[in-house]
């Protein structure tokens, strides 16, 4: 039976998180089950924008510290690891404490710069891909994601977090190359099993909720940090957490249909506290995206002609936009032309990925529905 750990974590103090870390790795057996001494350990965090710690977009340094300590205790060598959405390693390193706590562990890190094609004959979208090459270059890989609310798969946990194993703005055009949510979450799991995570662990001592997740959403305490082999367990028991079924969200679904680990909470074995102590009756989930709510039966061009007056459209806040320019960098599909510094958006190009939205730390652009869509999509 598949095993996934709830440990109890009340806060980021770091002596609370060190203890709740190795709690968490005893439960799965043990870390030295799976490093050595002398192996190169990558540890892949959530560093999805430059925010500070206390905005919940990104792991917290705290946990990052007690995974890069149990690594260091064992004799092995921890590299930390990811490809922010936006802005640079090092900018979103600093801005989130990150940075803080390699310089302190004296550990190094990588700005997932360099990519490798490779081919993946057992692919179900994804059979020729570019990955960072450090995936392939590391004995061992700790998947240290955050659990958070999210526009496009429902939540994002330890599944999720693996996208950033694709190089910086690449990660947009997958959006464009994979428009349709079933292609895109079976691209995730082709990524699941390529980059094969040996633990999988989810900081949900705080976590996000609502709308704007994965980036500026609610902030909600849940005080647990959970740990397992199986990614797709471990997202299966997020799921639980928040209040749904695995089943309800498309990427576990699919996964179950194409017997990719173990969504079955039943043959899922809760190790530490218990899982109904902790469910969020009251989670915020974000809407369905209503890009997937056309039936696949209807003809390509009947969608091309319905897709905008029933799809929701990203609007922006011009009080909230500062001007940056990142909605505009991140869009793949290039709808976004900024008119006098203002995004001005092509609704016949947009993809409805809603990057724009998921990039912009100023809370200004939203996600609008239609008349109809209000209408025929309740």
């Amino acid at each position: 039976m598949v095993s996934v750990s709830l440990t109890k974590c009340t806060s980021y103090d770091q002596a609370e998180v060190d203890l709740a870390i190795q709690k968490s790795f005893s439960a799965i057996s043990g870390l030295a089950n799976y490093i050595k001494p002398g192996q190169r350990v990558l540890i892949k965090p959530n560093m999805l924008m430059g925010l500070s710690a206390e905005k919940g977009a990104t792991t917290h340094p705290s946990t990052l510290r007690a995974v890069i300590k149990a690594v260091k205790a064992l004799g092995a060598i921890p590299i930390v690891g990811d490809s922010p959405g936006f802005e640079s390693f090092k900018r979103v390193a600093e801005k989130c404490g990150i940075m803080a706590v390699i310089n302190a562990e004296q550990v190094s890190f990588s700005e997932f710069n360099q990519a490798k094609e490779i081919e993946f004959k057992e692919g179900f979208v994804c059979r020729r891909l570019s990955l960072v090459k450090d995936v392939f270059d590391v004995d061992c890989i700790i998947n240290l994601a955050k659990l958070k609310s999210h526009g496009f798969t429902g939540i994002t946990a330890a599944v999720k977090n693996l996208f950033g194993c694709i190089h910086g703005l690449t990660k947009s055009q997958f959006h464009v190359r994979y428009p349709n949510k079933n292609d895109f979450d079976l691209m995730m799991l082709d990524l699941l099993r390529i980059i094969k995570p040996s633990i999988n662990i989810v900081d949900a001592v705080v976590a996000m909720e609502g709308e704007g997740g994965p980036s500026t959403g609610s902030l909600r305490k849940m005080g647990l940090i959970l740990c397992g082999t199986d990614a797709v367990a471990v997202d299966s028991v997020c799921a639980a957490l928040t209040g749904k079924q695995p089943l309800d969200f498309n990427f576990l679904r699919l996964a179950f249909e194409k017997n990719i680990g173990q969504t079955d909470l039943a043959k899922i074995e809760i190790i530490g506290e218990k899982l109904a102590d902790y469910v969020c009756t009251d989670f915020k989930h974000i809407k369905t995206n209503r890009s997937q709510m056309i039936p696949p039966w209807v003809p390509k061009f009947i969608v091309e002609f319905v897709r905008g007056l029933l799809l929701d459209r990203p609007v922006v806040q011009k009080d909230k936009c500062i001007k940056c320019g990142a909605c505009s960098t991140v869009c793949a599909s290039k709808a976004i032309t900024p008119k006098n510094g203002t995004p001005q958006f092509n609704y016949s190009k947009c993809i409805r990925c809603f990057c724009c939205q998921e990039m912009c730390k100023y809370k200004a652009i939203k996600v609008k529905r239609s008349i109809l869509s209000r209408f025929f999509l309740l």
